[in-house]
């Protein structure tokens, strides 16, 4: 009688834990905000970039371009999306020797680095907005690291577009970690 009590026992504090464990997994997982779910700012060659665009992120989905380095010119960009609309976003540096590492490039001024992008509807490809160079309002690039060795480039940027068809746009909090060719 003593095993059978013991045995029920075992038996319901057994269930009482995977009760417990199965109700843990299906509690809800963290709300991440927004500027979490950016790819965190490092300088390894992840191949990452991202920004938040009004307030949004915005992660590469489709590809993201990294141009040669010794060709004078420096090309970051992807293709990726916000709230349902497509966003491709590009910026080009024009390297006059030596390349700027922690001094910024300004955005604004199309002489050394300029920035571009367009947002559409993703299915009809619709423009809705095209941001040009001359767009820009203000903003920089900051290249954190370099290393030609191993081919890693990575910064941060920030940018306000303004158009008279559309919306201001505001890139904020953006990062790159990109190996590039030569």
């Amino acid at each position: 009688m003593q095993f059978r009590l013991k045995a029920r026992q075992l038996a319901l504090v057994l269930l009482t834990v995977f009760i417990v464990q199965g109700c843990r997994e299906n509690e809800p997982k963290p709300h991440l905000s927004e500027l979490e779910k950016l790819p965190a700012a490092t300088h390894e060659g992840k191949h990452t970039m991202g920004f938040l665009l009004n307030g949004r992120a915005w992660i590469p989905r489709s590809s993201i371009r990294f141009g040669a380095v010794t060709q004078s010119i420096v090309s970051i960009g992807g293709g990726g999306e916000v709230d349902g609309l497509q966003v491709g976003f590009g910026m080009n540096i024009n390297i006059y020797p030596p390349l700027r590492i922690s001094k910024p490039y300004n955005l604004a001024q199309n002489d050394t680095a300029s920035s571009s992008m367009s947002i559409d509807d993703g299915v009809k490809r619709t423009l809705f907005c095209v941001f040009e160079e001359d767009a820009v309002l203000e903003g920089e690039l900051l290249i954190t690291h370099y290393d030609y060795q191993k081919r890693i480039m990575a910064g941060t940027f920030w940018a306000t577009f303004l158009t008279e068809s559309c919306d201001t746009a505001r890139v904020t909090d953006g990062r790159f970690d990109l190996l590039f060719t030569y």
